[in-house]
């Protein structure tokens, strides 16, 4: 059954009567698969927040970088309004979604293709850092960046939105996408990295899908550590959780320190991970002095166990239990390592009543800021110190599995929190990582590189097809004002 778009009316339909100009098909030589089924075509009116919805004119699963290609072309050849590449939908703002009824949508899961060399992985944009981090530990190798806390999610995804990872001593993923392929407005296709097209690539890593679609990306590996030891320090509040966190990071001994709070427990722990060899496990002598001697400790697990288990132990299982159905609000601002205490103490002060609910989850994840250069907005620094820190404070709310509560009110009084915490967030002259509900326009997110941007949106997507559900909720700047923030 051949499908095509109608000029006329911005409508998706097969074949129509035989005299109708205005209808044009798909080209033939275009392999990608039209999703039909019902199912299917409901779980893509909406992202992991379920407060926006929107119906795909049309719902394709490309089979190869020309098929987008083809795709891309024929919606800026006529007139389709907006076109968006997904994979895992891991957004809460609308941010995969079109805007208009008519969009084309391209499920990249697809581009799946994974292949592993001596010193780097190459990847289909839907593969997913699991299957990369699987695929490379094989070798004997292993992601330089570390997986984000959620490995489930697509490569092309994580790069679009930076790939802020759990490893506070690396830059974020797209730090190590030393290539990349992409697709832009016009359905050309480019390789870029650091020393072809560099601009393309560096605003690409962390510029949220606005310049084209990635296809595939080669990032960089390095010999893995056969072993991991891991730590969970329990029973702070936010301010011992950031002493503590820095004192096991000036240590100098571990691969990965952040703060993580679940539920509607107020208190904070510590997740604290070692990757070594079997003779040489730090943790004896990172305990020394740790705030929680009874620290819960795991066994010495191989790396690719530990790195995996955050997936396995906090995420896999509220998902069979039907948690990807609620309702959910988030909270993303990258801090610097000055202004997150205070903004911590605001966020528990100012929490509202049953808004954290049981299967939800906080994190306070840093970086040394001079790892970090990919395209991501982060706050002016603090001064020179080589060793600075910047912080991704991260809220990922629900009503909880067990909940009963009017989930409008819920919502309602979770969105109005947010635009509190974005408030007290930009007084402390916090950044947005543009993956949650936080109001934003582009404007305030890119501030003075906002000329500079636009000019490369308009040179690689003249006709305005990507990016469309990005500023959704933002159609007035920010009226706090902010210091501009650091390109890192």
């Amino acid at each position: 059954m051949k499908h095509g778009f109608h000029t006329r009316t911005h409508r998706w339909s097969t074949q129509p009567s035989a005299h109708d100009a205005g209808w044009i098909p798909l080209p033939d030589s275009l392999q990608a698969r039209v999703v039909t089924d019902p199912d299917t075509l409901t779980e893509a009116t909406r992202d992991l927040g379920h407060q926006h919805h929107q119906t795909p004119g049309l719902l394709l699963r490309p089979q190869s970088t020309h098929d987008v290609a083809t795709a891309v072309r024929f919606a800026a050849e006529h007139g389709v309004p907006g076109v968006i590449a997904r994979g895992t939908r891991h957004a809460t703002g609308g941010q995969s979604l079109g805007t208009h009824d008519g969009a084309l949508y391209l499920d990249m899961r697809a581009l799946d293709q994974i292949q592993v060399e001596a010193t780097h992985v190459t990847l289909g944009a839907g593969a997913t850092l699991r299957a990369a981090a699987e695929a490379a530990w094989t070798h004997g190798l292993r992601l330089t960046s570390g997986v984000t806390g959620y490995a489930g999610l697509t490569v092309g995804g994580v790069l679009s939105a930076g790939g802020w990872s759990l490893d506070h001593v690396t830059g974020t993923v797209g730090d190590y996408a030393d290539e990349l392929e992409i697709v832009d407005g016009t359905g050309t296709i480019h390789t870029c990295s650091p020393s072809n097209n560099p601009e393309l690539h560096r605003w690409t890593l962390g510029g949220l899908g606005q310049f084209g679609i990635i296809t595939r990306a080669k990032l960089r590996l390095q010999p893995a550590r056969p072993y991991a030891s891991f730590r969970v320090l329990r029973g702070m509040d936010h301010a011992q959780m950031l002493r503590a966190a820095r004192s096991l990071i000036r240590r100098g001994q571990l691969n990965s320190v952040y703060g993580r709070r679940r539920g509607d427990d107020p208190s904070w722990e510590i997740l604290a991970t070692a990757y070594h060899h079997r003779n040489d496990d730090p943790m004896p002598d990172m305990l020394r002095g740790a705030p929680d001697p009874r620290a819960h400790a795991g066994d010495v697990q191989l790396y690719i166990d530990q790195v995996l288990s955050h997936d396995v132990d906090l995420y896999d299982p509220l998902i069979d239990q039907g948690w990807a159905q609620l309702p959910k609000r988030w909270w993303d601002y990258f801090l610097s390592d000055t202004t997150i205490s205070g903004f911590l103490a605001a966020a528990h002060a100012s929490e509202p009543r049953g808004v954290f609910g049981e299967t939800a989850v906080a994190l306070a994840m840093p970086k040394f800021r001079q790892a970090v250069r990919t395209g991501l907005r982060l706050p002016a620094p603090c001064g020179r110190n080589p060793g600075e820190l910047v912080w991704l404070a991260d809220g990922l709310l629900d009503p909880g599995l067990a909940s009963s509560c009017n989930l409008n009110q819920w919502s309602r009084a979770a969105e109005n929190w947010i635009a509190h915490l974005t408030e007290e967030a930009a007084h402390g002259g916090a950044t947005i990582y543009h993956i949650g509900n936080v109001k934003h326009s582009m404007q305030a997110h890119y501030q003075r590189a906002t000329d500079h941007v636009t000019a490369l949106r308009a040179e690689y997507d003249p006709s305005g097809l990507f990016g469309r559900g990005l500023w959704r909720t933002t159609e007035k700047p920010a009226t706090t004002a902010q210091p501009a923030p650091h390109h890192a």
